[in-house]
């Protein structure tokens, strides 16, 4: 038996614990290159959350409340759209620019994926050079997050 923390269980009892797969599990299927996703060079498992593992206590993204706007179906408007209003496509962000890719298949680009909820996460120049003045359409009065916290003096 292992024990730690005032708990202990046999070591197979551990392996057998039932595992919750995560409510967000048919929706990713939906989606191209759901489990390569990457924020700053971090794995990102679920694009749909605002946090990287997904927790179902966590807020949806934008990204996350566009694809159950269109019926949890990756569409042509969804691949289109720029959900998170960093200058790329849905698509490009998750390795589908062209909007061929259906579930099951590999789609064009499988390295270089970034969250299309999260504005600070786009491929690299590598797989999209800059071509005609790509911008981010963010608008930063919107962020939930202000700067408000205050420093405490050091002096």
């Amino acid at each position: 038996m292992r024990s730690g923390f005032g708990v202990s269980a046999a070591r197979d009892d551990v392996h057998s614990l039932p595992v919750d797969p995560s409510p967000d599990a048919a929706r990713l299927a939906a989606i191209p290159n759901a489990g390569a996703v990457h924020v700053n060079g971090h794995l990102w498992p679920n694009p749909l959350r605002m946090t990287p593992r997904g927790s179902r206590l966590a807020a949806e993204s934008s990204f996350g409340a566009a694809l159950a706007a269109a019926g949890n179906q990756w569409t042509t408007a969804l691949c289109n759209a720029d959900s998170d209003g960093d200058g790329f496509t849905n698509g490009e962000e998750l390795g589908d620019p062209a909007c061929t890719w259906t579930p099951g298949a590999t789609p064009s680009r499988t390295t270089d994926i970034s969250n299309p909820g999260v504005w600070s996460s786009v491929p690299t120049t590598s797989a999209y050079p800059p071509s005609g003045g790509r911008k981010q359409t963010y608008d930063a009065t919107k962020c939930t997050r202000a700067a408000t916290a205050t420093l405490p003096n050091r002096d």
